[in-house]
């Protein structure tokens, strides 16, 4: 059996095509112990955008919960955030080694993460298949 991560949340718009769940995104604060005095951002609202396909029977207001698998958000971490890292300090050495510019070299670096978001943005429509969540509404009794 996959592992889910899940989320409680607000559906705050729904279109034709599209449902958008407001998450309040809590990150580790809730244990701190510390967590009133601090100015951390980590408590931040989060906006989910979930295709309306199969859900025609939630309204705006709906508390509902979100899940995606494990799987998914491991995808997600290495498309958003491994494969960028590897990219600028790969393409950094690499441009280093036979231009011997710092400059340059971090120029090359960052022009080819904008060019690998660009390439990401197109994608979208591929990477909805493979990284999606699920909602459910919560039940009250």
């Amino acid at each position: 059996m996959k592992e889910e991560i899940t989320h409680e949340g607000v559906i705050t718009k729904i279109d034709k095509n599209n449902i958008e769940v407001t998450v309040n995104a809590k990150g580790a604060c809730g244990s701190c112990s510390m967590k009133n005095t601090c100015i951390s951002t980590e408590n931040t609202d989060k906006i989910i955008i979930i295709p309306r396909d199969g859900y025609e029977n939630y309204n705006s207001g709906d508390h509902v919960i979100i899940s995606s698998t494990t799987n998914q958000g491991y995808w997600a971490v290495i498309l958003a955030y491994v494969l960028p890292i590897i990219l600028i300090v790969a393409l950094y050495f690499i441009s280093f080694s036979y231009l011997n510019n710092e400059l340059i070299s971090a120029a090359i670096s960052i022009g080819a993460l904008a060019i690998y978001y660009i390439i990401i943005y197109f994608l979208n429509p591929l990477l909805k298949n493979k990284i999606s969540f699920k909602i459910k509404h919560i039940d009250t009794h």
